[in-house]
């Protein structure tokens, strides 16, 4: 039997716990008695590893135990869909802040690149600007002629 009184399970089944322990205990001590009986050469035989139930009451017993434990296994299927889904919407929301992010950091770069083309441009402009604005003053304040004293 695979650990039923999980405690992840047990919070949110509903099924009580203390049921299962009851059958459990009832159907161990049905079994002890089986075995012991099987043992002093009595009418219950084994049948793959198992006591063969005679009474109805034992096979209703049984039948309980394990409609209860595919309850229990029930529940924790669906808690752990309810798991997944959860982090499928949380992995979802997460690749979607990516792409916005990447969508956002290209843009950016974008702007930069033109800001940068931008500047170099005009600065070129300018230093062209500068160099006709000296050689016009240069021109303009030249001397004509050699000064004589």
């Amino acid at each position: 039997m695979n650990n039923i009184n999980s405690p992840t399970i047990s919070n949110n089944c509903s099924v009580n716990n203390n049921d299962v322990d009851n059958i459990n205990n009832n159907n161990n001590n049905n079994n002890n008695k089986n075995n012991n009986l099987s043992s002093s050469g009595g009418k219950f035989k084994r049948w793959n590893g198992t006591t063969s139930l005679s009474s109805s009451v034992d096979i209703k017993r049984e039948l309980e135990l394990r409609s209860l434990e595919l309850m229990k296994k029930d529940e924790e299927i669906r808690i752990l869909r309810e798991q997944v889904l959860h982090l499928n919407q949380q992995y979802s929301q997460e690749v979607l802040i990516c792409c916005n992010y990447s969508s956002t950091l290209s843009n950016l770069k974008k702007e930069v690149c033109q800001m940068k083309d931008s500047f170099i441009s005009k600065e070129e402009q300018y230093k062209k600007q500068i160099q006709e604005l000296q050689m016009k003053l240069y021109c303009q304040y030249q001397p004509v002629g050699h000064l004589r004293i």
